[in-house]
């Protein structure tokens, strides 16, 4: 059984974004990255791997290749693939997001039948109500929109764990 793939947003995910929040993650630390605060925590990076998936980035932080150069050196990610560059900012004209969906629907198409995780703040709203749309197998396909200005949290962590281990996944302790 292959991995399942886990595609990763960064902001409001990795990166709270507004700040550090009790309850999440005791390690986060301030980055400066380009012009933006970023808040990272290696216990979370950590918590993502230990689920025993593939991750690939799913972020607009991959342009210039910053999710692998900036982002993930800070948390301890190995250079990891991306599921798809984003489009420059003039030329997506306010649809800028669904070049996500888009991508999507290009990974799960490519990954027939392989259990798939995709991780982003967005996903609340376009992706579940797309969720059917996106895949023929809408049961291997998980959606999770961590909270705005909160990001990933460790309960967060446990909810993919729980769905992977009812598709089959044994993943890391």
């Amino acid at each position: 059984m292959p991995l399942p793939i886990l595609a990763l947003d960064v902001d409001d995910v990795l990166n709270p974004v507004q700040d550090k929040h009790p309850g999440t993650w005791p390690d986060f630390e301030e980055h400066r990255i380009q012009l933006f605060q970023v808040w990272l925590s290696k216990a979370m990076a950590q918590a993502i791997v230990g689920l025993g998936v593939e991750i690939r980035w799913l972020t607009t932080w991959n342009e210039d290749d910053a999710a692998n150069t900036e982002i993930g050196p800070r948390v301890g990610l190995p250079r990891l693939p991306v599921v798809a560059e984003p489009p420059p900012p003039r030329l997506s004209g306010g649809r800028r997001f669904l070049w996500k969906h888009e991508a999507m629907e290009a990974l799960i198409a490519a990954n027939p039948g392989r259990d798939i995780v995709w991780v982003d703040d967005d996903c609340l709203d376009i992706c579940r109500a797309a969720r059917g749309a996106l895949t023929d197998t809408p049961e291997a396909l998980y959606l999770l929109a961590p909270l705005r200005g909160v990001g990933l949290m460790p309960t967060d962590i446990e909810e993919i764990r729980t769905w992977l281990q009812s598709r089959g996944h044994k993943g890391e302790p």
